[in-house]
């Protein structure tokens, strides 16, 4: 949209924000009143039919004048029930209202992910003759083979044999919410089992490295040596990193990955709000829609590098005048995004030579961790949690966490210890005082 690309030198207004994330001041959600116009979605209203509508008019005209009958025998007794076409029209459009509920329920990508894990389950079935909607728990053993065929048999691209043991609870699980929401059947219930395979697979998958998250010592020594070494390259991968470290962003938002590539940030959706503030929007992300989050100048240095890009960025297109200013990636080499593999080899290589060059001062040994690219946003959010006291609330909206799956990176260390004992100790100082 145009209101992300203009260089504001003001504060920008309640209408910009608005239009860009449903926000008032790009933090607040703006609530409207009933009927406003206010364009939300992408998807058409409902259109109800005039069947489904004389049937609503049914069913609110006889509550109505049946309201002293209270909920006994008699409430229902002397209702003609629809016949023929008329109820099979009315049951035909009732499902199309139920789906079209259902379109907003998930998201594009959890629906691509169960889909993809029932055909598994379905095909998996049918070859081998057995029924896809297990009842009991004499069919139990359908999952748990399954479970265990995912993540000691299947095959992955790169030639790997077994999923993770993750990606394996994720696969049952959706199978599982299929089974209850078509069929109204609890797997859970009865069969108890496949959680066992799946905690297996997932303790065979440990005997590797643990995973590593990025270190506050580390993720210093890693901006300082590329600020030091000032090439393209480095203040590129610099950048990328504080944004992943400090915004908590997942590697899709700012680099391009296999899953997900179309969500990295575009220079055209990053405003500068003034001297002030540097905003970044997302259109489509993994969890959301329309997703704006910012930086300001108090953010050590953060501002002045993402402005500094940004200005870096408008040069660029001033000089390649033919390419569309609308595609260009925030991060960017010569106008293509950076790949998620190029971002791990270089954190990675930067993890083994502080482990190396600075030994004995907290950062983690690259030979018994393994470095992924979610490591920054989690060492980011376990740094917050561990050194700001009351930050939850920010944690959660900055990293954009639907649910409060970010505590697992909450700890108690000497540091965040010290940190709330000081803090209740000033209250106890006050609360004797007199």
């Amino acid at each position: 949209m145009e209101t992300m690309v203009d260089d504001l030198s003001h504060e920008m207004n309640e209408a910009v924000f608005i239009a860009m994330n449903q926000t008032i001041d790009g933090y607040i959600p703006a609530s409207f009143r009933r009927g406003a116009d206010v364009q939300t979605d992408d998807r058409e209203k409902f259109h109800v039919e005039s069947e489904l509508s004389h049937f609503q008019a049914l069913v609110h005209d006889t509550a109505a004048s049946e309201v002293r009958a209270g909920l006994g025998d008699g409430l229902t007794r002397g209702i003609p029930s629809l016949v023929g076409e008329s109820r099979r029209r009315v049951l035909e459009q009732l499902f199309d209202a139920r789906e079209h509920a259902l379109s907003y329920a998930w998201s594009e990508g959890s629906k691509a992910g169960r889909e993809l894990a029932v055909r598994y389950w379905r095909i998996f079935c049918a070859y081998l003759g057995l029924p896809e909607v297990i009842r009991s728990h004499r069919e139990a053993w359908q999952l748990q083979y399954f479970a265990a065929f995912m993540g000691l048999v299947w095959k992955k691209k790169n030639g790997d044999v077994g999923l993770a043991g993750t990606t394996v609870e994720q696969q049952v699980s959706r199978v599982r919410v299929w089974l209850s929401e078509e069929f109204g059947i609890r797997v859970l219930a009865f069969d108890s089992l496949t959680s066992k395979v799946v905690k297996g697979i997932k303790k065979q998958s440990k005997v590797g490295l643990g995973v590593m998250y990025t270190v506050e010592v580390t993720y210093r020594f890693q901006q300082r040596w590329w600020e030091s070494d000032g090439s393209y390259m480095s203040l590129l991968f610099q950048d990328m990193s504080s944004m992943r470290f400090l915004m908590l962003r997942r590697i899709s938002e700012v680099a391009s990955t296999k899953s997900h590539d179309n969500y990295y940030l575009l220079h055209f959706n990053c405003t500068l709000e003034g001297d002030v503030k540097f905003w970044a929007f997302w259109p489509l992300t993994k969890n959301s829609k329309n997703l704006a989050r910012s930086t300001d100048g108090a953010c050590y240095g953060l501002f002045r590098r993402l402005r500094r890009r940004y200005h870096a960025n408008e040069q660029w297109l001033k000089a390649h005048p033919q390419f569309d200013r609308e595609k260009l990636p925030f991060f960017h080499i010569d106008g293509r995004p950076v790949h998620r593999r190029e971002v791990e080899r270089e954190a990675k290589r930067l993890m083994a030579l502080a482990f190396t060059l600075e030994p004995g001062v907290g950062h983690l040994n690259p030979v018994l961790y393994r470095y992924s690219t979610h490591s920054d946003r989690k060492g980011g959010a376990i740094w917050m949690l561990d050194t700001v006291l009351g930050i939850e609330f920010y944690v959660r909206f900055m990293g954009d966490w639907k649910s409060l799956a970010f505590y697992v990176y909450g700890r108690v260390s000497r540091k965040s210890a010290a940190l709330v004992e000081r803090t209740l100790g000033q209250a106890l100082a006050r609360l004797f005082e007199n």
